[in-house]
């Protein structure tokens, strides 16, 4: 089993707590699009944050912060990565759809996409940081 450097538990506590942004953003703007044409756009969003939440807690090596697991290997933690950074490209260009299409929500749609993106920098850093 692999233990986490404090500059790792560092870069995955950042990790977590970006992603917790992205959470409250997704929210944010499910709850402004309530009633309006993009609500099938929000539902993709939201299918995909739960994916992304998923991988994220398997990339961690537990479900609920367990850092005690085992860490998956360096193989499968790189196809976890692929699959995490393309579950937030759908949440990214959703978001970017959304923005564009209805002024109203233009403002809680950036905002996902800037969560994301915040996202997107700790997955990479936490790239960096993972144990060979």
């Amino acid at each position: 089993m692999e233990e986490f450097s404090i500059g790792q538990q560092f870069v995955v506590d950042r990790l977590t707590a970006s992603t917790e942004g992205l959470v409250r953003a997704v929210a944010h703007l499910r709850q402004a699009a309530t009633g309006k044409a993009a609500d099938e756009d929000i539902e993709v969003i939201v299918r995909r944050l739960a994916d992304a939440e998923t991988i994220l807690a398997a990339m961690n090596g537990s479900a609920q912060g367990d850092h005690t697991a085992p860490r998956p290997d360096a193989e499968h933690r790189q196809s976890l990565r692929h699959d995490l950074m393309n579950a937030l490209g759908a949440i990214d260009n959703y978001a970017e759809l959304i923005a564009d299409h209805d002024a109203t929500l233009s403002e809680p749609a950036n905002a996902v996409r800037t969560a994301t993106h915040d996202v997107v920098q700790a997955v990479r850093e936490t790239g960096a940081n993972a144990p060979k």
